[in-house]
């Protein structure tokens, strides 16, 4: 090429934002970076993350009090709020994801609510004259939980009218998702209190001598049924259950240790599934809730994580850097590594895999589900001769025969049909509910109705049990259309309410990445 035409392509390259010939290099299993201002004025920290409800867009609050609206699809910059003159303390979308929520801790500013697709402002709530220290939507997004050091309430979301006033004050720093309690932090001695925000039933949370207070505070969506605490200033995080136990409010806890330094942000998945952790050690930790042990840890090297928000299926990571940066993860790909040695599984590899998968370790558990992951039709059939309730136990020619009998002439046929097809449930309940759409004769309509209304031994699960088929579910969840089918059984039919809702769960959760 002619040197001069190298360097009007080096000053193209220039022009287009100084990027480089060579390929940016991301951090293992980042899949893909979003980056705002300039080398002349470089964004500041990322503090806070929030995934619109379709994870269409994705909004940052930075140090700078600057919001951010980034498309997810394209990773550009949608629009920029109008800047805030006071710290802000809540960014949030409504569950319609129309509007987004801000607030701020400062005089004429409290909390503002914004045309999400537009960035436009709709209106603002005065809460007090010292602005609002915890805001967010709640009752499907048609009122907003506010809290100021002289109280607050709950206010209509439209008009900005109080609806109902807060006896809780001194402060309040997170309310939970239904708007009904508030975590406040309180001196003398140190502590959080996790109150009702309305009639003052307390319980507190103290915490060591010589921490200055939390560092996060971050309820899980939807439930607020679990707390995260992160110490300002050490490693120290717990995650709370908060419940009523004879009538007060009540709290028990698990630490999440192997951060080194203080954590920064954090991030409960909409399924509470998954936990993640940001901390200053430059490492970021994916917690399984069922055994509050890491699933995976990203390090970052030099990179300082600030920030952290599941996308609203739980298939993607995105977080933020003390240098204005967000990079997004595949949680799937991060939590389950797909083996590349096996080409077809024996049946005894994959029993090894299905006795790994009760580990109470995550991450060796999810190498064996990435095994599983990565041989899905072999996987699907061996779940279901693994799990018991997937077993009709009798070919279909069998099982259409005994329906027919059903209607026989003779009550001891139909007496021996039915005892055949009730000992198979609930693995045939999907079909008998086919049969009895289909049947118009009374006598089969009854007995397929009553069999499907007797109730099912629910059999108790022990701990592996109970970890092979949550981490089973986890499985089929990446397997498509197999594993679908399968979920769609198990939500239909499995005795056990917990795995059911967990397949329906993941179901849903498809139907959400796949939007992704």
């Amino acid at each position: 090429m002619h040197p001069l035409r190298n360097l009007m392509f080096l000053a193209g390259l220039l022009w287009l934002g100084g990027a480089v010939a060579a390929e940016e290099v991301l951090p293992s299993g980042a899949i893909s970076r979003l980056q705002a201002g300039s080398d002349a004025e470089p964004a500041q920290a990322v503090l806070r993350l929030a995934y619109s409800p379709d994870g269409k867009f994705l909004a940052s609050l930075h140090e700078d009090r600057q919001v951010r609206v980034w498309r997810t699809e394209t990773g550009r910059v949608e629009y920029t709020l109008a800047p805030h003159r006071q710290a802000l303390t809540a960014l949030e979308f409504s569950p319609q994801g129309d509007r987004l929520l801000t607030a701020a801790a400062g005089p004429e500013e409290s909390v503002s609510i914004w045309d999400a697709p537009t960035g436009k402002l709709l209106t603002k709530l005065a809460v007090s004259h010292q602005g609002a220290t915890a805001a967010r939507f709640i009752d499907g997004g048609k009122q907003v939980a506010c809290l100021s050091p002289q109280g607050g309430g709950w206010f209509d979301s439209a008009t900005g009218e109080q609806v109902r006033k807060s006896v809780a004050e001194t402060g309040p720093i997170a309310i939970s998702p239904d708007g009904k309690s508030v975590v406040r932090l309180l001196t003398n001695p140190m502590r959080l209190q996790v109150e009702e925000i309305f009639d003052q039933e307390a319980v507190s949370i103290m915490l060591s001598a010589g921490v200055q207070g939390p560092a996060v505070v971050d309820f899980s969506p939807y439930d607020g049924e679990r707390l995260l605490i992160g110490k300002r200033g050490q490693p120290d995080c717990m995650l709370y259950r908060v419940y009523e136990y004879n009538g007060d409010v009540a709290l028990d806890y698990a630490p999440l240790e192997g951060h080194e330094k203080q954590v920064q942000g954090s991030a409960f998945s909409a399924d509470n599934l998954w936990v993640a952790t940001a901390s200053s050690d430059h490492t970021v930790r994916i917690w399984e809730r069922l055994t509050m042990r890491p699933a995976a840890v990203i390090s970052l090297d030099e990179l300082e994580p600030t920030a952290a928000a599941f996308s609203p299926g739980g298939g993607r990571l995105a977080v933020g850097f003390q240098d204005g940066g967000i990079l997004l993860w595949e949680v799937r790909r991060t939590l389950f590594p797909a083996p590349t040695e096996i080409t077809e599984p024996t049946p005894e590899q994959m029993a090894g895999w299905w006795f790994d998968m009760a580990s109470d370790e995550p991450a060796h558990a999810f190498k064996a589900v990435g095994a599983f992951c990565s041989h899905p039709a072999a996987a699907a059939k061996y779940f279901t001769g693994q799990l018991d309730f997937l077993k009709a136990g009798a070919a279909e020619a069998d099982l259409q025969r005994w329906i027919r009998e059903l209607d026989d002439n003779e009550f001891a046929v139909r007496q021996a049909a039915d005892e055949n097809l009730s000992d198979l449930r609930p693995g045939i309940d999907l079909v008998l509910r086919a049969a009895l759409e289909k049947s118009t004769s009374a006598e089969p309509r009854n007995r397929l109705r009553q069999m499907l209304a007797a109730p099912m031994s629910q059999g108790d699960l022990d701990d592996a049990q109970r970890l092979q088929l949550m981490r089973c579910v986890l499985a089929l969840e990446t397997m498509s259309p197999a594993g679908r089918a399968l979920l769609t059984r198990i939500a239909a039919v499995h005795p056990q309410p917990e795995a059911a809702a967990a397949a329906g769960a993941a179901l849903e959760r498809n139907v959400l990445n796949d939007l992704e």
